[in-house]
């Protein structure tokens, strides 16, 4: 094993974009959410992280 202790901490950043194509009533369901299967924009929060 290699000792890394004596390494510094390097502060980082990190930026996504991305597109989103769908019809407009999908759109609208995820905005008001009203999808069944759950709140879609949470879902996509918890899978950044």
């Amino acid at each position: 094993m290699i000792d890394v202790s004596p390494k510094f901490n390097t502060l980082r950043y990190a930026m996504a974009k991305g597109t989103l194509v769908a019809r407009a009533e999908t759109i609208d369901r995820v905005i008001d959410r009203t999808v069944p299967k759950g709140d879609v924009l949470e879902v996509a929060r918890a899978a950044g992280i």
